[in-house]
């Protein structure tokens, strides 16, 4: 994710727009705090924006909502 956001001053600048912008990044490892709840975090790539959309799953493999 990048450390900048957008003009409204919340959302991060897609992926698409940042990955070589030689600028500061926040990288987390899916397994270094999912493994405390036992749960799995993965992504997807939306193909027309390239923006990074989160998929959180618990321990018995539901998908649950990340915002939540």
């Amino acid at each position: 994710v990048s450390l900048e956001v957008l003009d409204d001053g919340v959302t991060p600048k897609p992926p698409a727009e940042s990955w070589n912008d030689n600028l500061p990044k926040l990288y987390i490892d899916s397994g270094a705090f999912m493994k405390v709840l036992g749960g799995k975090l993965d992504v997807k790539i939306n193909s027309k924006t390239g923006d990074l959309i989160p998929l959180l799953f618990d321990r018995e493999g539901n998908e649950m909502d990340p915002n939540a």
